[in-house]
């Protein structure tokens, strides 16, 4: 269809955009990026993704993410002033696991926080190797 071949262009456009992020991230509101990635997870949560759907818009997702916490390290907390906290987004959770993935510690921002589940980190896992 139209709007499955639109989708596919748009995805591939991003990830092209992700991979210059290092060099233009300058010229990002980050804040208001991480608030959009967590609209697209608020709307679009990695539960809804099955073995049999394509999940390549959450893929494409948290290849951006991971780009940009590998760019803005533990600062990249610092950017989450648009994100309401108290819910334990699922962005704030996997910010913290690759966080955790580049050998940084942290401390739940908001302590109803928990860490990652298991399965979050094993689905995270199984999305890099597919990456």
């Amino acid at each position: 269809t139209d709007a499955g071949k639109f989708t596919e262009l748009v995805l591939k456009c991003l990830l092209k955009l992700t991979k210059a992020l290092a060099a233009s991230v300058e010229e990002i509101d980050i804040d208001v990026l991480l608030y959009d990635l967590h609209q697209f997870l608020t709307t679009h949560p990695p539960s809804k993704y099955t073995k049999d759907s394509d999940d390549r818009p959450l893929r494409t997702v948290k290849t951006i993410l991971n780009e940009i916490v590998k760019v803005r390290g533990v600062s990249i907390r610092d950017h989450l002033s648009r994100i309401p906290l108290d819910k334990g987004p699922v962005i704030v959770q996997y910010i913290d696991l690759m966080l955790k993935n580049m050998g940084v510690e942290t401390t739940p921002l908001v302590a109803s926080i928990a860490a990652p589940s298991a399965s979050l980190e094993s689905r995270i896992a199984a999305a890099r190797a597919q990456v």
